[in-house]
């Protein structure tokens, strides 16, 4: 879900301003205040923002640096791929949060979302409906005002929004044309099953051999599990191509893995859609994946 970013844990040994402390600790950095307003800095739970701030003796900062601080996301027009007056469904490429995370505030999918709004003048600021993994690519879908986003929390919470990816997974022999998924999970650092975790349900359907070691899967969501893909393909199938977490011995220069949300059917508010993203195999860019 997260960017990288590398992370510092500096204590004051002495009464001392939050940049000032970053700038002691951290002298090649040209302007210590830039990890706080990017909010990159937390102190305990509480993500700072005043670069002035005045920390006592053992207070401890939390810092996370990232290449992006300092920019702010902005969204692409052929990255919209469809927009009516209650919603807009947004193609999030791999290597950018949907939301703010803890290294940044503005450099996400969400804030370029809202800046987009406000370019046309709506001053509604959005909250991601559907989120994506830092590393998974797709649609994302957001509302345009209250009331939509109300409807699509229900809808969310109901399991009316049915969400469909293609995956890209190593050949295996005797792969099972459809594979129905159940193993619970639960979710510390990654996804683990766990006959004790929360249910979920993922349906595998294998669709072609793209190459003599790389196959297509259709993959249907039930639940709404974070990492439920990852976790099940690598449980059951094979670990999805680039997912290093889970196992997967293909590699991709830039944080990239063989997923892609492509797909969303639902209702909101007495109007149908089925949004569907075109050539989503185009979006990965197989031949930058090495691996076996």
């Amino acid at each position: 879900m997260y960017q990288n970013a590398k992370k510092y844990f500096f204590t004051a040994h002495s009464p001392i301003t939050a940049s000032q402390l970053i700038a002691m600790r951290l002298p090649e950095l040209n302007d210590p205040a830039l990890p706080i307003t990017s909010g990159g800095v937390w102190l305990d739970k509480y993500r700072m923002s005043d670069p002035d701030l005045s920390l006592k003796k053992g207070d401890t900062l939390r810092v996370y640096l990232a290449a992006t601080q300092g920019n702010r996301y902005s969204l692409p027009a052929s990255h919209i791929i469809l927009e009516s007056e209650d919603i807009c469904v947004v193609y999030k490429p791999p290597g950018i949060s949907t939301a703010a995370d803890r290294s940044n505030l503005f450099y996400n999918l969400t804030e370029g979302v809202r800046a987009y709004y406000a370019a046309s003048g709506n001053r509604y600021s959005p909250t991601p409906i559907t989120r994506l993994d830092y590393m998974v690519q797709g649609l994302c879908l957001f509302a345009k005002h209250k009331e939509a986003e109300k409807e699509l929390f229900k809808l969310t919470k109901a399991r009316q929004i049915t969400k469909h990816y293609m995956a890209i997974l190593p050949v295996r022999d005797n792969t099972p044309k459809k594979l129905l998924v159940t193993h619970p999970l639960t979710f510390t650092d990654k996804a683990r099953v766990d006959s004790e975790g929360k249910p979920a349900k993922t349906l595998f359907i294998r669709q072609s051999q793209l190459t003599d070691s790389l196959s297509t899967y259709l993959v249907k969501l039930f639940t709404g599990r974070r990492h439920q893909i990852r976790a099940h393909a690598a449980k059951e199938l094979r670990p999805l191509i680039g997912d290093g977490m889970y196992g997967s011995r293909w590699k991709h220069k830039p944080q990239h893995i063989g997923l892609v949300a492509y797909k969303y059917i639902f209702n909101c508010l007495g109007k149908p859609y089925r949004i569907v993203l075109p050539n989503p195999l185009e979006h990965l860019h197989l031949d930058d994946f090495r691996g076996r």
